[in-house]
């Protein structure tokens, strides 16, 4: 498909009868794929008249909405680099919020950074810092033209910070991206355009390209809502996909899925049809088939089908997707035997999900710490070979802490995984892991286990370290009962063989995370050793 080939291609002949439905505070507002290619011309015009040129990176502190979607293309339209940057609204502090766009804006250097005009003010200092110029989208609109140059080669700036929390812009070129777009198209098989209905934040890997370029390159109809629109009603988002000629393809973390087992109960589902639900695709964060089974259990009375449940693994170092599972598949799970070993697993408690095999012009290897490949079905580190990789990140720095590293032709993913009958199995990250005795212990295998609790997965996380030559197990927890402390302590102690266990307990925004919502783990572990961090409980088992 020719679309494929040039992620802008959609604006020449952009069509007044498909487009993305945005959910505002008035309901759902309809803005035509012609519309929004009218005013992104009209943005480049604006963009250009203000000095940006070919080459330069604007940044967008815009929120997921028709803003945003304008100033996106309109800056590649004015062949610039794009650079998406989560909102204030994702920080519950400004003065957070402040710092850490400082270090952003200094890692990407943009030549202008665009606001909507009543949040302009907030950032002026940090973007005065950082030698960049504030303009608001309103006023950039106000004195647009249509205009069109030559894109840039460096498609995308997209900016990601791992559990240290230091910010890295990763290189996207327009042809890794449009490789990526095209393997995704095949796997998921959009051939029919198909609709689609999203709530990830477009600052985000995941949110960005599954969530609008996808479908803009298709110019297949969209219902696009902001995460907090999921948070406070996922119902929302499950009617685009149950009422009659809705959605077909979705996106969204495992995180997603448990807000729908949480807030939406089976009386609530009546009358919606979810049969024509072909694919929810399920990355960003370690999955849980305990998870999938419930979200099935939930919704098939209604329609839904287990095989449209898509597990996806990728990172945004290789643009997005790395790999897929197959469409009409049903998800795979294994255990690991008291060998290490991969088998097969009908008990969905503490299993692994496949993910799939590689996408076109993908390969991907598991090796030990010398870099040799493992046997199959063994745990080693994901290295990604790939058309779809970055081109490195800005300024080829990387962040010092993070064991995500190019290597000539490849990606060192800094993630444990498996392969298996030509699957992966993701295990998680490398750094926030420990061996004991011989076996690697991952924090996002014991935070599933504390799930099972019957805690809520963003209200807990582990930090796995070594505090005084002994290693520790340290459970945070957000709005949890004192009750559940013991039981907390005790399942620790059960699954982690001797190691120190501590509990603390805090309120709302206890776990720090990153603007994708993972927790920043490697941050919370330095608060914890300076006493930032005090134990509730703490114990060394017998």
């Amino acid at each position: 498909m020719r679309e494929l080939d040039d992620v802008l291609c959609w604006t020449e002949e952009a069509r007044p009868d498909h487009g993305i439905s945005f959910l505002g505070s008035d309901g759902w507002e309809f803005w035509s794929y012609q519309r929004l290619a009218e005013k992104a011309g009209l943005m480049a015009g604006a963009l250009a008249e203000s000095g940006v040129e070919p080459e330069d990176v604007v940044v967008s502190v815009l929120p997921s909405g028709p803003q945003f979607v304008v100033t996106f293309f309109g800056a590649m339209l004015a062949g610039a680099t794009v650079s998406p940057v989560a909102p204030a609204a994702v920080w519950h502090q400004s003065s957070q919020y402040n710092t850490h766009l400082t270090r952003v804006l200094g890692v990407a250097r943009p030549k202008k950074v665009v606001a909507g005009a009543n949040k302009a003010g907030q950032f002026a200092d940090a973007v005065a810092a950082a030698g960049s110029e504030l303009v608001s989208y309103e006023d950039l609109m106000a004195n647009g033209r249509p205009f069109r140059t030559a894109p840039s080669d460096l498609a995308l700036l997209q900016l990601t910070s791992g559990s240290s929390g230091n910010p890295r812009g990763v290189r996207v070129s327009r042809l890794a991206l449009a490789n990526n777009m095209r393997a995704i198209h095949r796997w998921l098989d959009l051939a029919d355009r198909p609709r689609s209905a999203h709530w990830m934040p477009f600052h985000h890997d995941m949110g960005l390209i599954g969530g609008l370029l996808m479908p803009a390159v298709h110019q297949s109809d969209c219902w696009s809502l902001r995460p907090g629109d999921f948070v406070r009603d996922p119902l929302t988002y499950l009617r685009c996909f149950g009422e009659a000629g809705g959605a077909e393809i979705g996106t969204m973390p495992n995180f997603g899925l448990e807000q729908v087992i949480r807030r939406v109960t089976p009386d609530r589902l009546a009358g919606l049809d979810f049969s024509g639900w072909r694919s929810v695709v399920v990355g960003a964060e370690r999955l849980d088939p305990v998870i999938f089974e419930q979200f099935t259990d939930l919704l098939a009375p209604f329609g839904f089908r287990r095989s449209a449940l898509t597990p996806a693994y990728g990172l945004a170092e290789a643009t997005l997707a790395v790999n897929g599972l197959s469409r009409l598949r049903e998800p795979r799970y294994v255990r690991l035997d008291e060998d290490g070993r991969a088998v097969d697993t009908s008990d969905t408690h503490g299993a692994l999900i496949g993910c799939g095999t590689p996408l076109d012009g993908v390969d991907v290897r598991i090796v030990d710490e010398g870099g040799d490949p493992v046997p199959e079905g063994m745990v080693g580190e994901i290295v990604v070979s790939s058309t779809s990789l970055a081109d490195g990140y800005v300024s080829g720095v990387a962040d010092s802490a993070s064991l995500t590293a190019f290597a000539e032709s490849e990606l060192k993913t800094g993630d444990a995984g498996l392969v298996l009958g030509g699957e992966l199995f993701p295990v998680g990250r490398l750094g926030d892991s420990m061996k004991i005795r011989g076996r690697a212990l991952f924090a996002e295998d014991l935070e599933v286990a504390l799930r099972e609790l019957g805690l809520p997965g963003h209200t807990v996380a582990v930090l796995l370290g070594t505090r005084r030559t002994e290693p520790v197990a340290v459970a945070v927890l957000e709005e949890v009962p004192e009750n559940m402390v013991a039981q907390v302590t005790k399942l620790l102690a059960q699954l982690t063989a001797g190691v120190a266990i501590d509990v603390v307990c805090g309120p709302f925004r206890t776990i720090e995370r990153t603007t994708s919502g993972k927790p920043r783990r490697r941050t919370m572990w330095q608060r914890y050793l300076a006493g930032a961090l005090s134990p509730l409980d703490a114990g060394t088992p017998g």
